[in-house]
């Protein structure tokens, strides 16, 4: 049996454009992780998932107040 794991995070959220628009935007990862450190594993995962959203969203809401 392997010592080690996956670890999988994926997340999407939807931005509303107004004029019946929106906007998804995914993001995944997928990271190897020790069987005991998956924990910890999991939640560098999902920090990094949700920078990226976090990211990415703000440059959606910029562009569309030029």
């Amino acid at each position: 049996m392997s010592d080690t794991a996956k670890v999988k995070a994926h997340a999407s959220i939807t931005i509303n454009l107004g004029n019946y628009e929106s906007a998804r935007i995914e993001a995944g990862i997928e990271l190897p992780s020790p069987i005991d450190k998956t924990q910890e594993t999991f939640k560098k995962a999902w920090a990094e998932v949700e920078r990226e959203l976090s990211i990415k969203a703000s440059e959606i809401r910029n562009r569309d107040k030029k």
